[in-house]
C-alpha cells in the first residue's frame, strides 16, 4: 500500500463495486487480481444464478487500498444477477495478510448501498479488520424483473488518524467472497374468508394490507411472521371492509393466529444421538412442488406438518397463545388466563370451535379445518424458530406466570424464577417469550404450564390402535385401551377422531427410547437441547405434553421439552389451536 498521503486526507477507496440485476439460472465463480497491486486479492465466489457483464475474466486497474487522489474517482468492475422474490445476500471480507499496523481503528472496510449508481449510504462499517467480517444483507423485496441494486465494497484509511504515514508501505491481502441466496417467497397466507390479517405498528394491531405491499405484513426474512385475527360477528363485516392501517380494537379479537408457512428442512440428527443446538437449515417451498422424502442426515424433508391426511397443505394457521376462554366459547388472546383442566378429548372438541360461524363467515367455515394442535404441529413451529427465519440458536424465553390464572404470553426478563407479575407479549421482557424475538411469533412455547398436544402411542396389541390413557380415572376421555393396575383393559369414552388429527407412536416401554420419534415432531432429533426436558411417552404416560418444566426446576422448560401424561384434566395443562387451509 506505497501511495502518497495527501494533507486534506480526503480518503474514499473503492475496492469493489457489485451491479445486480434481476435474471435467469447460472452459476459461475471468479477470481480477480489488480494488475497494479498484485498484494490485492479479490475472490468472489459462488453466486447463485450469475451472470457477469464483462466476459470470462474480472479485471480491473488502479483498484486497491488507496487515498483518492481524485476526488472519489476510481476503477471498478460490475456483474449482474437475475433473479424473482427476495434474494439474500452475504459478503464475507476475510483479511489473509494484515500487518499489526493496518489493525488499528483507522484501518476500515465499509458496504455502501445505491438505488442509482451514483448517491450512496453506507450499510455498515468496521474496524476490526483482523478477523472476518461476515455481514448478510437483504436486496429488495419481492424483487420486479431488472430491479437494479449497487453495491460498493471500501477498503480505505482513515485520514483524521493521528499517523498515516505509520500505514505507508504496508501489504493487505484479502478475499472478498460474496453469496447470494435466492431462495423461494415464504407462500401467502391463505385467509379463510373472515379472517382479519394484521401488524403491529408499535402500539396497536392494525389491519395490514394482505397483498404484502412492501413487505407491510410479513417479511420471513427478517422474521416478521404473517398475523391475522378472527373477530367477532357484530365487527367482521366492518373489519372486512376497512382500509389497511386500520386498528383493530383488542375488545373485538377473539382469536390470534399466526402462519408457518410450507417448509423443507436438511435432516441433522436421523438417529436421535445426544448432540448440541445447531441452527436447523430450512428452506420455504414455492406452492405446493412435489415432497421432499430424505432420510438420511444431510438430505431434505419436506416438513411432515404440511402433510394433512391426503391433503399437501401451503401452510397452517397456528393459535399465538394458548387457547383461552371457555369450552363454550374459547378464544385465543394475550395476558389472560388459559383454558385448562379439561382431558384431551374435550380440548379437541374445544378446538374444532374455531371453525364454526362464531368466529369465521359461512363460506370461511367452509375453507378450514380447525383442530387441536398435533405434536408434529409444534415441532413444525419449533423448528422454524430454530432456523434463521426465528430466533435460530438464541433460546426462547419463557412464561414463567405461576398464579392462577395462568396468563398467556408473558415473558421472563432473565433468571429462572417463576414470578406472579407478567411481563406482557408487548413488552420488551415479554417479546422474549416469542419464537422470533418479536411481537409477530407464537407464545407460550416455554411456560409454567405444559400444552397437550394430538400425540399418543398405540396400545400394546400393534394393531395401530391408539391408548386412551392410564386408568379408568386418568385418560383422554377417547375410546381405549388404559394401564390399570398392571393390565390393559378397554375404555370407552368418545371414538378417536380420523388419523390425521393425531400422531400415532409405537408402543413402548421406556420414556428414553428416542428412536420412536416422527422426524419433525421435535422431539428425538432435538432432544436435550438447551437443558430440556426429555421424557418420551410410553405405557404409564402416553400423551405428548409440550412446553413444561417442574415445579423444582423451572429451567426444563422449552420449545424443545417434551414430556408425557396421562390424557386427564389437569389445572397445569393446556392446548393449542389449528387452522388447515382447505384447498
Amino acid at each position: 500500500m506505497k501511495e502518497k498521503i495527501i494533507e486534506n486526507k480526503q480518503i474514499i477507496m473503492l475496492v469493489l463495486s457489485i451491479l445486480l440485476i434481476i435474471i435467469g439460472a447460472t452459476y459461475a465463480w471468479f477470481t480477480w487480481v489488480s494488475t497494479d497491486n498484485t498484494n490485492l486479492n479479490l475472490t468472489i465466489g459462488e453466486i447463485a444464478e450469475i451472470v457477469y457483464t464483462n466476459g470470462d475474466t474480472i479485471s480491473a486497474t488502479n483498484i486497491g487500498p488507496v487515498l483518492d487522489i481524485n476526488d472519489g474517482e476510481a476503477t471498478s468492475f460490475s456483474f449482474k444477477k437475475r433473479a424473482s422474490g427476495l434474494l439474500k445476500t452475504y459478503i464475507y471480507i476475510t483479511p489473509t495478510t494484515l500487518p499489526d499496523e493496518l489493525k488499528e481503528e483507522s484501518f476500515k472496510i465499509a458496504l455502501l448501498k445505491s438505488s442509482d449508481g451514483a448517491s450512496y449510504t453506507k450499510v455498515i462499517e468496521t474496524s476490526t479488520v483482523d478477523k472476518t467480517l461476515d455481514t448478510e444483507f437483504l436486496l429488495g423485496t419481492d424483487v420486479s424483473e431488472l430491479s437494479i441494486t449497487y453495491y460498493k465494497v471500501v477498503i480505505y484509511i482513515d485520514g483524521n488518524m493521528e499517523n498515516p504515514n505509520t500505514m505507508m508501505g504496508k501489504s493487505f491481502v484479502a478475499t472478498i467472497r460474496v453469496d447470494a441466496d435466492n431462495v423461494p417467497n415464504a407462500n401467502t397466507p391463505v385467509l379463510a374468508d373472515g379472517m382479519i390479517p394484521i401488524k403491529y405498528d408499535g402500539t396497536d394491531w392494525v389491519k395490514a394490507d394482505s397483498t404484502n405491499t412492501n413487505n407491510n405484513w410479513y417479511d420471513y426474512y427478517n422474521k416478521m411472521w404473517a398475523n391475522a385475527v378472527m373477530v367477532t360477528n357484530e365487527t367482521r363485516d366492518t373489519y372486512m371492509n376497512a382500509t389497511a392501517g386500520t386498528t383493530v380494537s383488542e375488545e373485538d379479537i377473539l382469536a390470534y393466529y399466526v402462519w408457518i408457512p410450507r417448509y423443507k428442512y436438511q435432516l441433522f440428527n436421523v438417529d436421535s444421538t445426544t448432540m448440541d443446538p445447531i441452527e436447523i437449515q430450512v428452506e420455504f417451498e414455492d406452492g405446493i412442488p412435489t415432497k421432499s422424502s430424505g432420510t438420511a442426515n444431510g438430505e431434505w424433508l419436506t416438513h411432515p406438518a404440511f402433510t394433512f391426511g391426503t391433503d399437501e397443505l401451503s401452510g397452517i394457521w397456528v393459535g399465538k397463545f394458548s387457547t383461552t376462554g371457555s369450552a363454550e366459547t374459547p378464544t385465543i388472546k394475550p395476558n389472560i388466563g388459559m383454558l385448562t383442566n379439561q382431558n384431551v378429548s374435550t380440548q379437541f372438541t374445544t378446538s374444532q370451535k374455531f371453525g364454526t360461524t362464531i368466529y369465521l363467515t359461512s363460506t370461511g367455515v367452509s375453507q378450514v379445518d380447525a383442530h387441536m394442535m398435533k405434536n408434529i404441529e409444534w415441532g413444525a413451529v419449533a423448528y422454524l424458530k430454530q432456523s434463521k427465519y426465528g430466533l435460530g440458536t438464541t433460546d426462547i424465553g419463557w412464561n414463567n406466570y405461576d398464579s392462577r390464572p395462568y396468563l398467556t404470553g408473558c415473558g421472563a426478563a432473565s433468571g429462572s424464577e417463576y414470578s406472579t407479575t407478567c411481563n406482557a407479549y408487548n413488552t420488551t421482557d415479554g417479546m422474549s417469550a416469542s419464537t422470533t424475538g418479536n411481537i409477530t411469533g407464537v407464545y407460550d412455547m416455554s411456560a409454567y404450564t405444559g400444552t397437550y398436544v394430538m400425540g399418543v402411542i398405540q396400545d400394546n396389541t400393534g394393531t395401530n390402535t391408539p391408548m386412551s390413557g392410564y386408568s379408568s380415572s386418568s385418560n383422554s376421555g377417547f375410546t381405549g385401551k388404559v394401564y390399570d393396575s398392571g393390565n390393559f383393559t378397554q375404555y370407552s369414552g368418545v371414538s378417536f377422531p380420523n388419523s390425521k388429527y393425531y400422531d400415532l407412536y409405537a408402543y413402548g416401554t421406556s420414556h428414553t427410547d428416542y428412536t420412536r420419534r416422527i422426524l419433525g415432531d421435535a422431539t428425538g432429533e432435538v432432544h436435550g437441547w438447551y437443558g430440556d426436558y426429555a421424557y418420551f411417552v410410553f405405557s404409564l404416560n402416553p400423551w405428548f405434553v409440550r412446553g413444561v418444566g417442574s415445579s423444582s426446576d423451572p429451567t426444563l422448560a422449552g420449545v424443545f421439552t417434551f414430556g408425557g401424561d396421562l390424557g386427564r384434566p389437569d389445572p397445569l395443562l393446556a392446548f393449542r389451536s389449528v387452522l388447515v387451509p382447505i384447498q
